[in-house]
Formats: structure tokens, sequence, C-alpha cells
């Protein structure tokens, strides 16, 4: 999961281990990560070719110049001033980028029909990024999910009628709250997948006519004395 929500944060622009750690946050792909589980999966990513690392040099600035004011203490207070304003890092930023291999492993791991694609947390990650799936593609990654949906859902039912008497007041509460979440769910998810479905355009649409034309009519017989 980890390995395609960086490929995904990569995938908009090149970015360094603070932001992307920052980014995968604003996301909602992974909110605690720590420095110690990002840069050794940036190193792995970076070994097997799927990024590459740079070092970005920090932007530089003119030094401010002291004022001459003909004071001498005038020229202390300017001086003192600038000794408390902010200092810009001069240290060169590692910068990640996305190359073809990455890009390429990327898709591939987002449009996978492996089982662990229907799993909440994998879904969610791939659902982030399925804006870079083809419209066919998340039709499959949307219907996986439901699947995967209902399956538990008609399990979690046979398991609630099965418990329901043994199970105290807060176990019936608790199985009861499982199983409207999985309905909230799929209701979610029929609605993405009928929005998905009619903003297709490689769905070629019936057209309906209403003119009426000569092959469409009745054949009648004509016989003698028939006006034509």
């Amino acid at each position: 999961m980890l390995e395609i929500a960086l490929l995904g944060v990569l995938s908009d622009t090149d970015l360094h281990g603070y932001e992307i750690r920052k980014r995968l946050r604003e996301e909602g792909l992974i909110m605690n990560l720590s420095f110690g589980t990002l840069y050794p999966a940036l190193a792995r990513l970076e070994h097997s070719g799927a990024i590459e690392s740079y070092l970005q040099a920090p932007a530089t600035s003119k030094r401010t110049r002291t004022p001459l004011t003909g004071s001498l203490t005038g020229e202390r207070a300017v001086a003192g001033s600038l000794i408390h304003q902010p200092v810009k890092s001069t240290r060169n930023k590692k910068m990640y980028r996305l190359t073809p291999a990455g890009q390429a492993l990327f898709r591939e791991l987002l449009d996978s029909d492996r089982s662990t694609s229907a799993d909440r947390r994998s879904f969610d990650i791939r659902l982030v990024f399925a804006r870079y799936l083809p419209s066919s593609a998340r039709l499959k990654l949307l219907e996986r999910r439901r699947t995967r949906i209902m399956e538990d859902l008609e399990q979690a039912r046979l398991v609630s009628q099965e418990t329901r008497k043994r199970a105290k007041k807060y176990g019936n509460a608790l199985i009861e709250h499982n199983i409207e979440s999985m309905e909230r769910d799929m209701a979610w998810l029929n609605k993405l997948i009928m929005a998905e479905t009619a903003s297709r355009d490689d769905i070629p649409k019936k057209s309906i006519t209403t003119s009426t034309t000569k092959a469409d009519l009745p054949t009648e017989t004509i016989g003698p004395g028939s006006e034509l």
C-alpha cells in the first residue's frame, strides 16, 4: 500500500521527503507515517529504478547591505534588526521524481486484479488515484469492492441471525452497526458506479428515433379497386 501511495503522490510533481509525508497526510492516505518508515521505502523504490533522486539547490538571495544613516546609533539599530531576520536554509534538498519504469509500475499496481485490491485500505488508496485509470478500469475497481462488501454483508447477516440470541446487548449493537456501515458503503458504491457508467464515452449509446419510416408500416395487400 505504501508503495502505491508514494508512486501516486510523485505522479503529479517532484517532492522532497517532508513534502511527500505532508501530501500523504493531506490526501488522507497515511496519517502517521514516520520518517523511519518513509525514507527506507523511498530507498527501496529508488534501488528498483521506480524513482530517482537529485539535489535541488536552495534559492539564492542577494545579501542585504546595511544602509548608512550617518548616525552610529541608527546604524547599530539597523544592524540589530537584520540579525533577527529569518535566515533561509543553504542546504540542498533531496528531491524524488518518478521514472518511466515507476510510471509503468504505478499503473500496474493501480489496476491490479489481485484479491488485496478488494481490501478496504488498499481500495481507499487506489480510489484516490483512480483519476489515472481509464473509465473501464475504474469500473472494475468499484465493482470488485462492491462484490467484496456484498460477500461480507451476506456473511454478517448470517452471523447476526445465529448469534442474536446468545450475544449481549452491546454485542448485538456492534453487529447491527457493522451491517449498517456495509449497507451504506453499498449504496455509496452503487452511486459511484452509476455515475461512472453514465460518464463513459466508450459505450455506444442507443439512438432513439420518434419518426416512423415506410419500412415500419404494416404491409397490406392491395386488391382490385383499392386506391393507391
